[in-house]
């Protein structure tokens, strides 16, 4: 299984710094799954990704698209 650090997912996804934290904190608040050691954060990409796919597609919905 492969994890992300923040840096992972902005390399990956191709955002900023401040949206990746944002996106792993949203990530965490919805029950997904955070694995700390020490000061280090890291999530598992493949149910990270299945997130970001869900979320992306209630704003789809939302805007009506």
């Amino acid at each position: 299984m492969t994890y992300l650090s923040p840096e992972g997912i902005r390399e990956t996804y191709q955002v900023g710094r401040s949206t990746a934290y944002n996106l792993m904190k949203q990530y965490e608040q919805s029950g997904g799954e955070v694995i700390r050691i020490g000061k280090l954060t890291r999530v598992p990409q493949d149910s990270f990704e299945t997130y970001l796919k869900a979320e992306t597609e209630k704003y789809k919905n939302a805007k009506g698209s």
